[in-house]
Order: structure tokens, then sequence, then C-alpha cells
């Protein structure tokens, strides 16, 4: 694990937008080897180019953007879609989860 007694180390959690050439591999089905092979490699690459610019901005403890996870969107707003949904319904949430629900009604 990195420490610093300098200063707080950069980082983030959670799914960072996707490449559109890596969503358009997900929603393809993979028919066959070569196919998933080809997925493989996009993914592997896609998640260099990632942790490169996340180092280039300055993260020091960057990840994989939770790349792995298949998904035709740009980027997952689950949590964040379901907390605009709730408040558009006059702050009630249908799904309750404390991470936002202090402070948010």
């Amino acid at each position: 694990m990195r420490r610093s007694t300098d200063r707080i180390l950069t980082t983030h959690a959670g799914s960072l937008p996707r490449p559109k050439e890596l969503r358009e591999a997900w929603s393809r089905p993979s028919n066959n080897p070569q196919q998933e092979a080809e997925l493989q490699h996009l993914l592997q690459k896609s998640v260099v180019n990632i942790v490169a610019e996340q180092k280039e901005v300055g993260v020091d403890i960057p990840n994989d953007g939770e790349f792995g996870k298949p998904m035709r969107a740009a980027s997952d707003l689950a949590a964040w879609g379901r907390r605009r949904r709730a408040r558009s319904r006059g702050g009630r949430r249908a799904h309750a989860h404390r991470w936002y629900a202090v402070g948010t009604a």
C-alpha cells in the first residue's frame, strides 16, 4: 500500500467512462474464440490507456476504472440515477442507501 507523510494521496473509486470502441466491442455477441481474444486485447489496451491518463493528470493510485465490467453506456450512473429520480419525486427514496440518505430528504 502506498503511503505519504507529506500529503494526501489521490485516487478514485468506481467506473470511468469507457472508450467508444470498447463499448461497441462489449455490445457485439462473442461467437468465437477469435472475437473473445480481440475483446480481451482491446480491454487490456483500454486499461493501459486509462491508467496512463490517470497518471498524467496526477492521480497517485490509478485503477482500471472498472473497465472489465461489460457496459454499453459510456459510464455507470446507476447509484446517482436512483438518487436523481428519488429527488424528482420530492425526496422520497425507493432505495434508501445509507451513503446518501443522511441530509438529502
